[in-house]
């Protein structure tokens, strides 16, 4: 079974044209050493849900940016 896979694979890599060889090695490649690690499944993900619970933000550091970002508003003030 693996054999016919092979040869399909072969045939396929036989029809793809030289300027794409470098991507295709790079696919092959990451996809080889991704087979490897056996995924991502491991990962261990953070989330930011709350850091900014209970945190003060001072009026003026608000109006100041708003100034910067956009200056066509204070020219009405």
């Amino acid at each position: 079974m693996t054999t016919i896979y092979k040869k399909k694979l072969l045939k396929e890599i036989e029809t793809i044209p030289d300027k794409h060889f470098k991507s295709l090695y790079k696919m092959i490649h990451y996809f080889k050493i991704e087979l490897k690690s056996g995924g991502e499944k491991n990962v261990k993900k953070y989330s930011l849900a709350g850091i900014w619970k209970g945190s003060h933000i001072d009026d003026n550091l608000i109006r100041d940016a708003k100034k910067t970002i956009f200056p066509y508003e204070t020219e009405r003030e």
